[in-house]
């Protein structure tokens, strides 16, 4: 009686008025309203910035900067563009890498933003990708440095180009990062100091055997100089003022290779233990262990620049015979818009691009169990679980640490054996893509995997099978919690097991162009191997395949819009999805 009363109270508002009230309400307040009456419904369904912001949320999406297109236009580009990826619908488009970038020996390569760079040590081409959505037509462009090149990033849509010059042994800065115009090669304009120089330890100019790992999340800038057995250094600035944000001088033991960032304040290390863990409590310590070490760093100018650890995400118990050769992380969040960009960035603006405020995360792992098998096991999350660590922890945890039972099986999901390629530009805002080997011997492939992680994804395109549009998704209301499926959460008679060829990843049904599936029952990855115990992991996803238009391939990259796959033959093929 109440809740009808209160529905007669707000129906007799005028219509602007509960327009404005639905405006503001979460996605899952949204979707809940549309059940209640004709008249919510007819309101939502009629107007195009609720529908346009509902598609949005639940596409995992922010409006972007472009200001040419209408809401109404938006919001059909974005629907034709959502229903694209469900389908894996695109067009091709065949290059040669000497075509494109040149014919000179590259190792170094980037996509982000429609942007494909490869380069070497001196030299770096860029070939803005053709795009309807961002209006770009395959324009190509060189630049040469005057300093040996250690790694590079960029963020197009802030017209940004990262360079970090490998150091000099008599110099006291052996490494310099350069900020420059992505459309000029010329010292950035917003950044205030457009090199910046941090001093290292000096061991790393006596050493070849150090790599760079850097990431960009808006006007936030992360360098991680990492060497086996060195000491190695994590920085990160606001890279417009030069503002130091964060600095960690790092033990040569159980260095991180990679850290991804989940918020503007915080990141994360994927880290390996082979010795009990200092700070976590005698009682549950175990002799090896994983963890994802959350830090917090500083969002001022009060001068502090050591992050401090805010909790420590355990992994599933592994046996104490293992050996570990890599543990590391991958994810690529769309950069945060900026108020003022250089005229140079104006060229990628588009009407919208993946939320940066949650995106998946792989983290993937190469190891070797009591027999010496290798292993690569590799599991997803959501940087908002990782982010939402304190309703994790218990009051009187003084370690910080949160058992993987508390957190873990219905918010990862794990999968035995994940080929990732040769590449590692594999993970973009909620979507992460590879490919299906088909020839084993030469470890090639003719399919292309898709997952969507995006909570809303999973149910909503499982009820859309077989239909001829994807509707908005105000018509199925909010998504379950994660972990659970159609069957009673946590039921053990639910479980899917893999299977060997799943195990492998071997693709056996070349006949088959397209194939989908909403997967959001439990999978448990069986006792043995590096695993001390059964790994039950639920994490709901879309997973759409698809057989390629062309000769079998070696490896794959992705961005919001488009899937690439590659050879080591010279070619590569562009599948614009649109």
């Amino acid at each position: 009686m109440h809740t009808t009363t209160s529905v007669l109270s707000l129906a007799t508002l005028p219509t602007e008025v509960i327009l404005q009230i639905f405006s503001e309400l979460p996605l899952s307040s949204v979707l809940r309203c549309l059940a209640v009456c004709r008249l919510f419904r007819d309101l939502i369904s009629s107007s195009a910035p609720i529908r346009y912001a509902i598609e949005l949320e639940a596409g995992g999406y922010t409006d972007g900067l472009s200001g040419s297109d209408s809401i109404p236009q938006r919001l059909a580009r974005l629907q034709k563009h959502r229903k694209a990826w469900r389908d894996l619908s695109w067009t091709t488009t065949e290059y040669t890498y000497e075509e494109v970038f040149g014919n000179f020996d590259f190792s170094l390569y980037e996509l982000v933003g429609g942007v494909f760079a490869r380069g070497s040590r001196r030299q770096m081409s860029f070939i803005e990708l053709p795009s309807s959505i961002r209006g770009t037509t395959g324009r190509k462009f060189s630049w040469q440095f005057d300093f040996e090149l250690g790694d590079f990033a960029m963020d197009p849509r802030q017209d940004l180009l990262v360079l970090v010059e490998r150091g000099i042994a008599a110099t006291h800065y052996p490494f310099r990062i350069h900020l420059r115009a992505l459309s000029t090669n010329m010292a950035h304009p917003l950044a205030n100091f457009p090199i910046l120089e941090e001093e290292v330890t000096r061991m790393y100019v006596e050493h070849s055997s150090y790599g760079f790992f850097i990431q960009i999340m808006g006007d936030t800038l992360g360098l991680l100089i990492h060497g086996y057995r060195l000491p190695s250094t994590f920085m990160v600035w606001q890279w417009t003022t030069g503002l130091a944000r964060a600095r960690m001088q790092l033990s040569p033991e159980h260095i991180p290779s990679t850290f991804a960032f989940l918020s503007y304040n915080t990141f994360v290390f994927p880290r390996f233990y082979d010795r009990p863990i200092p700070y976590q409590d005698e009682n549950t310590r175990s002799q090896k262990s994983f963890a994802l070490e959350v830090y917090a760093m500083r969002s001022d100018a009060s001068g502090l620049v050591d992050p401090h650890r805010l909790a420590t995400f355990l992994l599933p118990p592994v046996v104490p015979s293992i050996g570990v050769r890599d543990f590391r992380s991958r994810t690529d969040p769309a950069p945060v818009p900026l108020v003022s960009t250089s005229p140079g960035g104006d060229h990628f603006q588009q009407p919208f691009h993946a939320a940066p405020e949650d995106h998946v995360i792989c983290f993937s792992i190469i190891a070797t169990d009591d027999a010496e098998r290798w292993a690569c096991p590799a599991f997803f999350t959501r940087s908002s679980t990782l982010c939402g660590h304190a309703k994790y922890l218990s009051q009187n945890e003084e370690s910080r640490c949160i058992p993987w039972e508390a957190w873990g099986p219905p918010n990862t999901r794990w999968i035995k054996r994940l080929n990732l390629g040769a590449y590692e530009c594999f993970d973009y805002g909620n979507r992460f893509a590879q490919g299906l080997i088909w020839d084993i011997l030469r470890q090639r492939c003719k399919r292309v995997r898709v997952l969507d992680f995006n909570p809303y994804v999973a149910r909503a395109y499982r009820q859309d099978v077989g239909e001829q549009e994807v509707g908005p998704l105000a018509e199925r209301g909010p998504p379950k919690e994660l972990g659970t499926s159609d069957d009673e959460a946590g039921s053990t008679d639910n479980y899917e097991e893999e299977s060997d060829e799943e195990e492998y990843q071997i693709d056996y049904r070349p006949d088959k162009s397209v194939e989908s599936q909403s997967v959001t029952s439990t999978s448990v990855i069986r006792k043995g191997g590096i695993f001390a115990a059964d790994v039950h992991s639920s994490l709901p996803y879309w997973e759409v395949t698809k057989v390629v238009p062309h000769q079998p391939f070696d490896g794959v990259m992705m961005d919001d819009e488009r899937v690439i796959c590659l050879t080591r033959q010279g070619k590569f093929w562009v599948h614009t999805v649109s």
